[in-house]
C-alpha cells in the first residue's frame, strides 16, 4: 500500500465523521486509528467514550485483533458477540458494557488510512445489520473526502509547478 499523508485537515474530516457515527448509532464509545505505514500498525488517535477511559496512543499491528484484521483485509466485519470472537483477547477488553463491535476500514483506491471502532450502544442492545450499513456508509465517504482533499492537493500543486514554469 502506498502512503497516505494524514493532515490535520484529513483527521478534522474523520473525528467528525466518528462522532456523527457515534452519535447516529447512540454508541457509548467510538475510536478512529490511523495506519502508520513505516511501522507498519495502527496508532490510536482519537477515542470518543462516555466513560472517559483513556487509551491514547495505543498500537496495534495489522493482522492482529480486530482492528489488526480489519485494516490487514480492509474489510468491515460486525460482531455480534466479542466473548465468541476469537479475536477479541478475553480479559483484555473489559471496558465494553455490550457484546457489540463494529469494525470499518477507512482507505483510499490503494492505501489504508485507517480503522473506526463503534461499541457499546447505549440501549444495551446490539448493533444491528442497519447499523452495521451505517457505518460502512460512513466510512465510504469519509474516505471519499479524504481522497478527495488528496487530489485537490495534487491539483493545486501542479497549477503551481505550470504558474512557475510559465513565467506567472
Amino acid at each position: 500500500m502506498t502512503k497516505v499523508d494524514v493532515s490535520e485537515l484529513h483527521k478534522d474530516i474523520l473525528n467528525d465523521t466518528l462522532a456523527k457515527l457515534k452519535g447516529l448509532l447512540r454508541a457509548e464509545s467510538a475510536s478512529l486509528f490511523l495506519f502508520d505505514p513505516e511501522h507498519q500498525e495502527l496508532v490510536l488517535n482519537s477515542f470518543f467514550d462516555e466513560h472517559k477511559v483513556q487509551f491514547k496512543g495505543l498500537r496495534q499491528r495489522m493482522g492482529e485483533g480486530i482492528a489488526g484484521s480489519v485494516a490487514n483485509e480492509c474489510k468491515a466485519v460486525l460482531v455480534k458477540d466479542i466473548k465468541t470472537d476469537p479475536r477479541f483477547q478475553q480479559g483484555r477488553f473489559r471496558h465494553y458494557h455490550t457484546d457489540s463491535f463494529i469494525c470499518v476500514p477507512i482507505h483510499t483506491e490503494d492505501s489504508l488510512i485507517g480503522v473506526i471502532n463503534i461499541s457499546d450502544k447505549t440501549s444495551g442492545e446490539i448493533f444491528r445489520e442497519e447499523d452495521f450499513n451505517l457505518a460502512c456508509l460512513f466510512a465510504q465517504l469519509a474516505s471519499r473526502m479524504v481522497d478527495n482533499q488528496i487530489a485537490l492537493a495534487r491539483l493545486r500543486g501542479e497549477r503551481d509547478i505550470l504558474k512557475i514554469e510559465g513565467g506567472e
